[in-house]
């Protein structure tokens, strides 16, 4: 049981020789810099032993997945074979990433394992070539995506070797897998007509969760209890970030403007993501607690960032990763809250709370708002 805070300092300890700048609050921010000089970088996951993922510029025209542990340092993945891009946009307690790679004109879902990237192919369809994106992986090595035929797209759930299409809402619609909970539950999205709504997917059955009143909602994470958080829009236009808690879609609010999304969960019921504040500034958030809180209102006026943009994911010890801007330049960044980051309660505890108040600002999980 004294291991895991042993890794996690030694991880950070890692990151520090990156850069790392000391709050006047009790959070500190890491600077995850770019493989590159002058290049940018983003942080996209991390797991519970405080691994982090993302990609990086690594040329002057590719950018790259990197992983960062306290073994190898800041390390560049590669790619599937040759020249191209790729990106890392998650890892579990294994160390097992996925995301995905450039292979001639198309891209592969990925698998990273003992210094080996794993082409996952796709699920086919397209004589010019189909494309596939991992975007999840959980503690089982279950993983889930989207292959792309270049016309309908589908969610897959990949296990045991094989990749599997888990339908859609809709005959011979299309649909998005965006994450995988250790619990097995599937959060994506998916065509309801000219629409695209969020759905969850257990036990071979897949649902459809709504809206918020607008057209389209957008899962980005869900977590052990089946809560799935995203964004959607509203019956007013705007977008806003949701966590959809038993059987109810709720509307987190925003930083004061008049867009937010949620982008990552945590299994304590941490939620993470970017919202605008009342100049329209996309800032990164946490909600926890019932309150949303600006996460650069943590850290302090001396930590050298101008600000940080979006918190892509969360931890179990409260650790977030994501990006922002410092220096001029667009970087990923480690914030560990050093315990001060605990959870919001949930499920049944936060459906009551919500009745009680009417009226709640909320917010949730996972990947890029610019």
């Amino acid at each position: 049981m004294t291991s895991l805070p042993l890794r996690r300092l030694m991880i950070l300890m890692v990151l520090m020789a990156f850069s790392v700048h000391a709050m006047a609050a009790d959070l500190v921010v890491v600077d995850v810099p770019s493989l590159v000089p002058d290049g940018d970088s983003f942080a996209n996951g991390l797991n519970n032993r405080g691994h982090v993922v993302g990609f990086s510029d690594a040329t002057d025209v590719d950018f790259h997945a990197f992983s960062i542990t306290e073994a190898t340092g800041m390390a560049d993945l590669g790619t599937l074979g040759g020249t191209g891009s790729g990106a890392a946009n998650a890892v579990n307690d294994a160390n097992q990433i996925v995301g995905y790679s450039r292979i001639g004109q198309v891209n592969h879902a990925f698998v990273y394992q003992n210094a080996t990237m794993t082409d996952l192919g796709t699920l086919g369809g397209n004589p010019l070539g189909s494309s596939s994106f991992a975007s999840d992986i959980n503690n089982a090595g279950q993983i889930v995506g989207t292959s792309f035929d270049g016309g309908v797209n589908r969610a897959f759930l990949y296990e045991n070797g094989t990749m599997q299409d888990i339908g859609a809402l809709q005959s011979g619609g299309s649909s998005f897998g965006a994450a995988i909970s250790d619990a097995g539950h599937i959060a994506g999205y998916a065509t309801v007509g000219a629409d695209l709504h969020t759905f969850r997917y257990e036990s071979d059955t897949i649902t459809d969760l709504g809206t918020l009143g607008g057209s389209n909602s957008f899962a980005s994470d869900v977590n052990d209890s089946g809560t799935v958080v995203g964004f959607s829009t509203t019956s007013g236009g705007d977008t806003h970030a949701f966590a959809y808690v038993g059987d109810a879609m709720i509307d987190l609010g925003t930083l004061g403007g008049e867009m937010s999304r949620a982008n990552a969960i945590s299994d304590l019921g941490v939620i993470v993501g970017s919202a605008t504040n009342s100049t329209g500034e996309f800032r990164a958030f946490v909600y926890e607690n019932g309150q949303i809180t600006d996460l650069n209102s943590m850290i302090g006026t001396g930590s050298g960032w101008d600000r940080l943009i979006a918190a892509l994911d969360v931890n179990d010890q409260g650790d977030i990763v994501g990006y922002g801007q410092i220096g001029g330049a667009v970087h990923g960044f480690l914030l560990t809250g050093g315990g001060q980051i605990h959870h919001m309660p949930e499920p049944a505890s936060l459906s009551l709370m919500l009745v009680g108040a009417m009226m709640i600002c909320r917010r949730p999980r996972r990947k890029h708002v610019a």
